[in-house]
Parts: C-alpha cells; structure tokens; sequence
C-alpha cells in the first residue's frame, strides 16, 4: 500500500481531509434514501446523520484553514452524534420515544422563555400559554421532564448515568469491540479538550495555541506554529474518520447494502494504513 506522508506536514493532513471527504459522501449517499421514510428507527439514525455530515463539511473548511481551536468545537457535535447513534441503536424504541417525548416537551418550553437575573429581565414567546388546553400526551412528556423541584429536566435519555463513557460500554457491548474502540477513541481524543475550548478556559485557548506541553516544545516560529496545526488537525480528523465510518457500519447492522458495506470496508483499510 502506499505510504502516507510524514505528520505535521500538510501532505499528512491533506490525506485525512480526502479520507473525512470520502466518509461524508459515503454516509450522504445512505442519507439520500431517507426520503419519506416511515421507519422510526431509520428516521432516528438520519436525525444523528444529517449534522455529523454538515460538521464534517464544516470542519473540512476550517481545517484548510488551520482554525485548530473551531475545529475541536465542532469535533464535540460530531462526537455526540455518533455516541447518540449507536445509543439508538442500542436501546431501540424505548430510547426513541424518550427522544420525542423530550423533543416534545422542549419545543413547546420554547413558546414561552423567560430569564431574570435581578433587574435584568428577558422574555420571548406566548403570552397566558398556561391558559391554553395541552394535549394528554404532550402534558405527560413535560411531567417526565420535570424535576421533583419543579425545574426542566436537561438529560434527554432521562438518566443521568447515561454519561459518554457508559454510552461506549454499552454500545462495544452490543457492536462488538472494533466499533467500541472507534468511539473510546474518539471520545479520548476530542471530549477533553474540546470541553475546554466550549467553556471559553484559558486551557482550552493555551492548548489550541500548542502551549500547554513542556515549554521546550511550544510552537516559536511561524513554521513551528502550522506543523502543530497540521499535526493536531490530522489528528483530529482521523478520529472523524472512526467516527463516521463506526457509526455507517452500525446503521449497516439494521440496514444492509453490499456496495455501502464494501465502500465502508475499504475507507476503513486506508485507516489503518501504515
């Protein structure tokens, strides 16, 4: 097999951006045959599919850019879409109606939305919504979603247990160990950092600059600064890879396509490429 370029330099991240590129077609190919689908599984699956490939998009902009810090930003989307796949996929149906009936409940929340933080005061929506006659089953999806307190419940799966880490136990457990890896990978690779940059830390600001290793190795030059880009975004978009092509074989356990398969098997081949 041919060799793939030295890391840090924009051949290398060059390879895992066409490699990324191919994973979104492959998966935007199986999103085309959703079209007034009327299984709820597979209408699930396209709900994670859709915005994993609109990140990845995405990200392929911003990593041709170098933009390191929005790249792992985004990375967390992709990363907890692929989780929440493999989570459908795990628990079926009855992870799908807490999914609508917390869907449900948010959107009719967001008719009337206020915020007070002592003279600050802000409102959006409905005027005397409460006056208005709610339908059984919406009026028990937002008791399901409310705290002994009386405060929104913010967990979709309704448990709090259902942390990322037991979504990968749970998922090897039921795909196998490959495609438990691909997400423990994943997981590794993004969730720590990408927290960091989300939550605005000055962690998170000093590692996208390549400034939180031992001094000696900090980016000094301009040349320093792009081969630290190159190499963390390549990284970074091998983990992308797993991700997709994890989450295209675990929609190809409920739905199989031979050519999808075979396209998926041999991306996964150029992942392990030496």
């Amino acid at each position: 097999m041919k060799e793939k370029p030295k890391i840090g330099t924009k051949e290398y991240l060059r390879y895992y951006q066409e490699l990324l590129l191919q994973h979104t077609f492959l998966l935007n190919n199986w999103y085309d045959t959703l079209t007034n689908h009327k299984d709820s599984q597979k209408v699930i699956f396209s709900l994670m599919v859709w915005p994993m490939l609109e990140s990845c998009q995405s990200i392929l902009i911003l990593s041709e850019n170098k933009k390191l810090r929005d790249c792992l930003a985004l990375s967390r989307m992709v990363l907890d879409l692929a989780l929440n796949l493999g989570y459908f996929s795990v628990h079926g149906k009855k992870a799908i109606d807490k999914a609508l009936k917390h869907a449900h409940q948010k959107s009719y929340r967001d008719l009337h939305r206020n915020m007070e933080l002592d003279d600050i005061k802000i409102f959006i929506g409905l005027n005397n919504l409460d006056n208005v006659e709610m339908p059984s089953k919406l009026e028990k999806a937002i008791e399901e979603y409310t705290t002994t307190n009386g405060n929104e419940e913010r967990s979709w799966t309704g448990d709090k247990k259902d942390n990322v880490f037991r979504k990968i136990k749970q998922i090897r457990n039921k795909h196998g160990k490959s495609i438990g890896m691909a997400m423990a990978m994943g997981t590794f690779e993004i969730y720590r950092h990408s927290s960091e940059i989300l939550h605005g830390s000055i962690f998170g600001s000093m590692y996208a600059l390549g400034i939180t290793d031992f001094r000696h190795n900090w980016p000094k030059t301009e040349e320093d600064r792009e081969k630290h880009a190159f190499t963390e975004l390549s990284l970074l978009l091998n983990v992308l890879c797993l991700l997709c092509n994890a989450s295209m074989r675990i929609v190809l356990q409920y739905y199989p396509d031979e050519i999808m398969k075979k396209e998926a098997s041999e991306l996964s081949d150029r992942l392990n490429m030496k």
